[in-house]
């Protein structure tokens, strides 16, 4: 077919509806089947994964999309595909994303299992696929896969050099990405970069996140015997309380962490800042029923978006046995024991610095609270990432938006902040110089990262579909504009 037009919704849109689920059966379901889950599994077992991605990009008309893997051992294998625009001079923009997901126990997976896709409908015609991976991220990924070949079929011009980069590591941290970066700048090279994965906004709204925290993940480890002893024989402690003395690093009450030096670098919210990160309402009333909760309490002085999206926080998490089995439910003293500990950071904190800290101070209580020595306790960096902010007074950021609202048929999108996203962000941002835009389409009810994970098929997946497309001739739009001008 030969592409005389302009992208126009009135064309594009009847294509997308009467695609159906056609394209979540062809080109969700085998990628989310596979169980890409990156913690589980090597960069070379992730390889099946990855060539799957590329059959899906070759099929929706990327034809030289292929597999890339890197000499640093740790780097997962990504995804690359490029499809050149029908016009000149246009831009570039970089697609991000990943195809892996977050790992699930089966067992409280009611709808389906977390690696056999299902469709359900639901209330008001709405259709919702289920599975681990349809919302975050393949199901996001594909609305940029399948608005390629909605263009295509409608005849429009594509109006800008689309490049595609879908690693396969981000749920375990994008470990070595910025390696991976360095080595392809040239490949890379764009006028922005536009990922299509982050936190949700409200219901039927589509999202652009203006800051994600990054995170500092650490593995702890405490070894001082071979066996369990019953319990009562006082000649030592267990381990599970000398990880409780050692790891209690946060009020409880406050939620402040308390390790020293932890707040030096964080930086207060400029009034701007603050108007623009609480334009969203957070619902949290939708946040206790979707999780169970009783109660929540705001940090002091914070609203709800400043408290979930904009606050340094800590945890830890899982105290396992040595080999990583649950601990038992037994009258005994366990010698050896294994915990993870997250920390979310925010703008100005660096989180090589933020690990030290958290090291200093563990060892010191270690010392202060019990008979043990340093050589008991292991510290290991578990995930890293850099946190993120993104300059939204650029032009680009404009015609996202636009593109985004036109497809939602709301006035305007919702700018928010995320717990913490896509790792490579910073990397991509500093490495390649270009303005980072996040954009997504889930909902606050997909369960990412939870059990019965989804994903809206008729309010998600279908207008981000139109979105990506309308996005595509907005920004060549505006690059047109800006060099006509």
């Amino acid at each position: 077919m030969t592409q005389t037009h302009r992208i126009d919704a009135a064309r594009i849109k009847p294509l997308i509806l009467s695609a159906g689920d056609r394209p979540i059966r062809e080109h969700l379901f085998p990628i989310i089947s596979e169980g890409a889950v990156s913690s589980e599994r090597t960069p070379a077992q992730q390889l099946s994964a990855a060539n799957l991605v590329r059959d899906t990009m070759i099929a929706a008309g990327i034809a030289n999309a292929r597999v890339i893997t890197s000499p640093h051992p740790e780097v997962f294998p990504a995804v690359y595909g490029e499809i050149k625009a029908d016009v000149e001079g246009a831009p570039t923009i970089l697609i991000g994303g990943h195809y892996d997901g977050q790992p699930s126990i089966q067992s409280r997976w009611t709808v389906t299992q977390p690696h056999q896709p299902k469709l359900v409908s639901g209330d008001g015609g709405e259709v919702r696929v289920f599975g681990r991976g349809t919302s975050d991220d393949w199901g996001q990924v594909l609305t940029h896969i399948i608005a390629v070949a909605m263009i295509r079929q409608s005849g429009a011009q594509l109006p800008v050099n689309l490049k595609f980069l879908i690693e396969g590591g981000e749920e375990s941290g994008s470990p070595g990405m910025d390696k991976f970066i360095q080595d392809n700048l040239e490949l890379l090279k764009c006028d922005l970069v536009l990922l299509t994965d982050s936190a949700p906004g409200r219901m039927k709204f589509p999202v652009i996140t203006t800051t994600a925290r990054g995170l500092v993940g650490v593995n702890v480890q405490l070894n001082f015997g071979t066996n369990s002893l019953h319990s009562g024989d006082n000649l030592t402690v267990g381990a599970t309380e000398v990880l409780a003395a050692i790891l209690s690093l946060k009020d409880l009450r406050t939620r402040r962490v308390l390790i020293p030096d932890f707040y030096d670098r964080v930086k207060s919210l400029s009034d701007e800042e603050r108007r623009k990160l609480n334009l969203m309402p957070l619902d949290v009333a939708l946040y206790q029923n979707k999780y169970g909760l009783d109660h929540v309490r705001l940090l002091e002085g914070r609203t709800a978006q400043e408290t979930v999206w904009a606050s340094p926080s800590y945890e830890w998490h899982t105290v396992l046995g040595s080999t990583g089995e649950g601990l038992p439910i037994a009258n005994a003293i366990h010698t050896q024991a294994k915990a993870y500990v997250s920390m979310r950071i925010v703008a100005d904190q660096d989180p090589e610095e933020i690990f030290e800290l958290f090291r200093a101070e563990v060892y010191r209580r270690l010392a202060a609270n019990t008979d043990f020595g340093s050589e008991v306790l292991t510290l290991g960096k578990g995930h890293i990432a850099y946190p993120f902010k993104a300059d939204v007074s650029g032009p680009f950021f404009q015609a996202v938006a636009a593109g985004m609202a036109q497809a939602f048929d709301v006035d305007a999108v919702d700018f928010g902040g995320c717990g913490g996203t896509e790792p490579i962000a910073i990397f991509y941002q500093k490495l390649l110089g270009v303005p980072v835009v996040f954009n997504a389409f889930n909902s606050p009810i997909d369960g990412y990262h939870g059990d019965n994970e989804s994903f809206s098929i008729t309010y998600s997946f279908q207008p981000g579909v139109l979105a990506n497309a309308l996005i595509y001739q907005k920004l060549a739009d505006m690059v047109s504009g800006t060099r006509s001008g």
